[in-house]
């Protein structure tokens, strides 16, 4: 199967499917944590790093980048849009399970213009392709000049931050917001 947007094929790995709600491991076996877990609680995988996103507004698909830090099961971020390069943060970050919830904010701009974008879905670990590591879906609702926003979304994890570099990646990837 292809992911939604064009980030590559995605394909869960075997096992690990698991009914909304659920609690446990996702995509590891045994209780084992995923490389660079970034201080995720066992059976939390870990989502600091950097990461590329699509979402879908209307018929149009669009891009951003994001850097995230995980303490726990919360975690918060900074990113910007492409190709504008507005910057936005992610606050409220929370994983419970295999489910996933953020809020998209844009600093400097009236809320009454920019509101917060709520995401929700599912993390899970993905090996098909192009796509190893954590990926994340779901859907997204905000409003727009006092009229209800949802889509879809996606995010592939595409560079972890590992305890060896002390927490980051040796240099960000391409397009990522500097730390």
């Amino acid at each position: 199967m292809l992911s939604k947007f064009g980030l590559g094929p995605k394909q869960p790995q075997q096992g690990t499917q698991q009914p909304p709600g659920a609690t446990g491991t996702t995509g590891t076996t045994g209780g084992e944590q995923p490389a660079g877990t970034g201080g995720a609680q066992p059976g939390v995988p870990s989502v600091s790093g950097y990461w590329q996103v699509a979402f879908q507004l209307g018929d149009k698909t669009f891009k951003a980048n994001m850097r995230l830090k995980q303490t726990g099961n919360t975690f918060t971020g900074e990113g910007s849009d492409d190709p504008s390069g507005r910057e936005f943060t992610i606050e409220e970050g929370e994983i419970q399970g295999d489910q996933v919830v953020f809020y998209k904010k844009y600093p400097g701009l009236d809320p009454n213009q920019a509101p917060p974008v709520e995401y929700g879905g599912k993390i899970e670990m993905v090996t098909e392709g192009d796509l190893k590591g954590p990926y994340m879906s779901g859907e997204y609702a905000t409003t727009y000049q006092g009229q209800p926003v949802r889509g879809i979304w996606e995010a592939q994890m595409v560079q972890a931050e590992t305890a060896e570099a002390g927490g980051q990646p040796a240099e960000p990837p391409e397009g990522a917001p500097a730390g």
